[in-house]
């Protein structure tokens, strides 16, 4: 099985020896893996992953869901024993979250999370057949550990990856979540019968919340910016002004569903344990699932009001999920990749825009909050 052939993760952060990875590999290619390690070795570190997921990973995994526990601590590990696509991602997520910190993460460790997330994809089967029940149902617990994993693996770039490569790694991802999320739509029954849906609770309604002053303005300047975006010349081909219409709709869609998301949060100052645990991911990350293929394809392209959206969901995430190991340092990671590319001097709209992330993104630092899931890094 091709997923065993790259096991090797080294406990001890100080060996030289680690698992190679391309970070900008495309996913029709396998990801190449050093073959450092006995079989013996290479079970022995997983098993010890496999426990790290069941006894405290599990639980940063953000969901909808309200029951659903001890699904992901036991019956989710189940599954994915099954299935390669699904256990590789669980492996990628639990090394992820070992790793610690961007800034001060463990090389070995990133680099093996890597790995196994490139294999997890390697892995999926051909979502344009028909799969069986058996593969749906790991593809539903498959969908958000991809969302984890575009989250993480953009704060783990290097300090000098371009925005442009940040751009095609967050839009890979996104298309196959997108994939994903098509193809489970087709299968209403085996949906139906999914423990995680079977574990959904009705929950009241969030009333909106009206947006502070500096907050408004933003989302108003940005429906500035996509309604006067330039147009293509007349003699511009056809597709080319045809793709600029689109762009346009497709950004002033993304644009209605953040500012939904903004003023649907939760208060987790009132209710910390369901807001943290439970409704984050939809009122917050599910926005991700409501964009569509022509806003993902605009922002692979580089079109500066997806980008600058894209940033603002990202504060959103960092600053309401700043407890999540996950979520702390990607709207800072991002930010400096689009300031060092678009020059907010440029225009007036732009520098209030980033004005507003920056003052976002130093009130959380300022606050000074334990992150959620803070486990203690494994002893050396």
């Amino acid at each position: 099985m091709v997923a065993n052939s790259a096991r090797g993760l080294d406990c001890q952060y100080d060996r030289a020896q680690h698992l190679s990875t391309d970070q900008h590999s495309t996913f029709s290619e396998h990801p190449q893996v050093l073959e450092s390690y006995t079989r013996s070795d290479r079970h022995i570190q997983e098993l010890s992953l496999m426990h790290r997921w069941t006894t405290t990973t599990y639980d940063t995994i953000p969901t909808k869901y309200a029951d659903d526990n001890s699904i992901w601590e036991t019956e989710m590990p189940e599954v994915a024993l099954q299935h390669p696509f699904l256990l590789n991602a669980l492996l990628s997520i639990t090394t992820f979250e070992l790793s610690g910190p961007p800034e001060t993460a463990a090389a070995d460790y990133v680099k093996a999370a890597m790995d196994y997330r490139d294999l997890a994809v390697h892995d999926l089967p051909d979502l344009s057949s028909t799969t069986t029940a058996e593969t749906n149902a790991a593809l539903v617990y498959l969908e958000p550990l991809i969302l984890l994993m575009i989250l993480v693996s953009v704060q783990h770039q290097p300090s000098t990856t371009s925005l442009f490569d940040i751009l095609q790694l967050l839009t890979r991802y996104l298309t196959l979540m997108q994939s994903i999320h098509s193809h489970l739509n087709t299968s209403s029954a085996t949906l139906a019968h999914h423990p995680l849906h079977q574990a959904t609770v009705t929950q009241t309604d969030i009333p909106s919340q009206m947006l502070d002053v500096l907050t408004s303005t933003t989302f108003r300047n940005l429906d500035d910016m996509n309604k006067s975006r330039p147009e293509p010349p007349d003699e511009a081909p056809f597709k080319v002004r045809f793709t600029a219409t689109l762009h346009q709709a497709s950004c002033k869609k993304a644009l209605f569903w953040l500012e939904e998301a903004f003023t649907h949060l939760p208060c987790h100052s009132q209710d910390t344990h369901d807001f943290n645990g439970r409704r984050f991911l939809e009122h917050c990350l599910g926005w991700v699932q409501l964009i569509d293929g022509e806003y993902i394809a605009a922002l692979r392209e580089g079109d500066q009001v997806a980008i600058l959206l894209f940033l603002t969901w990202t504060v959103l995430v960092q600053t309401h999920g700043h407890r999540f190991w996950w979520a702390r340092n990607l709207a800072t990671k991002l930010f400096q990749a689009i300031s060092g590319t678009i020059d907010e001097g440029t225009a007036p709209v732009l520098h209030e825009i980033f004005s507003w992330a920056r003052r976002q993104l130093h009130q959380v630092q300022q606050a000074h909050v334990e992150p959620h899931a803070n486990f203690p890094m494994p002893a050396q």
